[in-house]
């Protein structure tokens, strides 16, 4: 009966990796990997849907510029053109919010401390990004990546580091691991 029961799971599971191979928000990103050169990326079309005046596009995309040269795990190579690519990627700064305190307030005799200890600000981004393949033109990865930093901080000093944060998240989120 085990035997038997473990035969259908194992057949079930090659079903369905066969009729639905694993990918990450619309493509797989592996085959790009397969090979020793180095990943060739062009960055296009970065924009501000946050509202937030002080949030520059071209500053994050000079921050996912540099997570994708400083990434050791993969190689990649910024391209200069989308000719020259293996994959565009764009992104959209969806929200960018600042505070002056960290949001989460557990009760008031814990926030009394808290308060007393630490003077940490609050910085959050919200970014979709795309990566399309650019031999076929089709989207191989969607999704949108999220990111805080709590320390302290003013408003102007917190963009670069949360660019860099999400930067960093986006890189590996896309690029890594079973990727």
């Amino acid at each position: 009966m085990k035997k038997a029961l473990c035969a259908m799971v194992s057949a079930g599971l090659l079903i369905s990796v066969a009729l639905f191979p694993s990918q990450a928000s619309g493509g797989d990103l592996g085959y790009l990997a397969n090979n020793k050169s180095p990943i060739k990326v062009f960055l296009k079309d970065f924009s501000n849907e946050s509202g937030q005046a002080q949030v520059d596009p071209a500053a994050f995309m000079k921050e996912v510029e540099k997570a994708f040269v400083n990434r050791k795990s993969v190689s990649f190579a910024i391209a200069k053109s989308p000719e020259e690519s293996d994959v565009q990627v764009s992104a959209a700064i969806k929200s960018y919010q600042y505070l002056e305190r960290d949001p989460v307030r557990p009760s008031l005799t814990a926030t009394m401390i808290l308060d007393a200890v630490t003077s940490e600000n609050f910085a959050e981004v919200s970014a979709e990004f795309t990566v399309v393949d650019t031999k076929s033109g089709n989207t191989i990865w969607k999704d949108s990546v999220t990111s805080y930093v709590k320390r302290s901080m003013t408003p102007a000093e917190s963009i670069p580091v949360i660019f860099d944060k999400v930067a960093r998240n986006f890189v590996g989120k896309a690029f890594g691991k079973g990727q």
